[in-house]
């Protein structure tokens, strides 16, 4: 069943009213009319303003979560991997060279060691949704969401090693630590029950999502359209 056939009956047509919409615009709207005023009214929220009307914690549950709905629908997968992938690309990068750097001997301490991307809740729910982690379950992305990506090392394993085995990735949504498939496998195949990556572990997981077929820069120039056919059908 399509979200608005589920939601709009059991709150979006008391949200809509709660706006002070007219009876025939209400029995008009679809679920996209919705999700703007779930994005509202979970604003005034935040800020402290007065309730609009009285909603249960299902309601909410379906007022918060239509972000979630909206958000991962309105990008088809090559649109979600270009965005991810150029969100990942120059973080990725820089751990990239902190590994080549240690492994190297030439890291200092002026060496770069934190990266702060600015993002909107639409990079953030679609980069979520493109790791594609396992078990991990969220109503919506609050404000100031993170989603935080963790290279650590063990230092005794590089004085005898010295090979990228001493390198884990872990990467956190909000705090939960999210567990990647290519990870999870890869650790019991080695006899483990870690749920954290190994640093090659975890580029082989995002090796195999960026787009192929041409550069990422000239694929994002490609036309798109963010709302699919059929999409104001939700």
């Amino acid at each position: 069943m399509a979200e608005g056939q589920a939601v709009l009956p059991i709150v979006g047509y008391r949200l809509a009213k709660a706006y002070g919409w007219a009876e025939s615009k209400v029995a008009s709207m679809n679920y996209l009319d919705f999700y703007l005023l779930a994005d509202a009214i979970v604003a005034e929220k935040f800020e402290g303003s007065p309730a609009r009307s009285a909603f249960s914690e299902e309601d909410w549950f379906y007022i918060r979560n239509a972000q979630k709905v909206v958000l991962i629908k309105s990008f088809d997968n090559l649109a979600r991997k270009l965005l991810a992938s150029r969100n990942f690309e120059m973080p990725v990068k820089h751990m990239t060279d902190k590994v080549h750097a240690l492994l190297q001997g030439t890291e200092t301490r002026d060496s770069l060691r934190f990266v702060l991307q600015s993002e909107h809740d639409t990079h953030i729910v679609n980069s979520v949704t493109w790791l594609q982690p396992v078990d991990h379950e969220y109503v919506d992305m609050p404000f100031a969401s993170t989603l935080v990506v963790e290279l650590h090392y063990d230092q005794e394993c590089l004085a005898k090693v010295a090979d990228t085995s001493c390198f884990t990735v872990e990467v956190y949504n909000n705090g939960d630590l999210l567990k990647l498939d290519t990870c999870l496998n890869a650790n019991k195949a080695r006899g483990s029950t870690s749920p954290v990556c190994q640093y090659e572990d975890f580029m082989t997981h995002y090796r195999a999502r960026v787009p192929r077929g041409g550069d990422l820069q000239t694929l994002c120039k490609q036309g798109y359209d963010p709302y699919p056919s059929g999409f104001l059908q939700l």
